[in-house]
């Protein structure tokens, strides 16, 4: 539940191939870092449903580098980009309701 939408909207925006186990592993590992000090305290084992819009943008932007590295991307612009500057370009894109 956590990882698909950052999965899809990452696939989507650098207009993936198709969608690698490296991407996957990707948004896997982005989930898993995504913890607050304050949820690793509670001893949470994912993140607060209510921070998802946020997880989700940072898992997005691992699956783009993820996609890139593995040369299933096709967007050159978002290359480009560092982390941060792609950070806020996928929060452009977000569906906001």
């Amino acid at each position: 539940m956590y990882i698909f939408p950052g999965l899809g909207l990452g696939a989507i925006l650098c207009r993936a191939k198709n969608v690698t186990d490296s991407m996957v592993q990707a948004s896997a590992l982005g989930l898993a870092g995504s913890l607050s000090w304050d949820e690793r305290a509670l001893e949470l084992v994912y993140p607060r449903i209510e921070r998802i819009r946020e997880i989700s943008a940072h898992i997005a932007v691992k699956v783009i580098r993820a996609a890139q590295k593995a040369g299933v991307d096709n967007s050159t612009d978002l290359k480009r980009m560092d982390d941060t500057l792609l950070l806020e370009f996928v929060k452009g894109k977000m569906w906001n309701p």
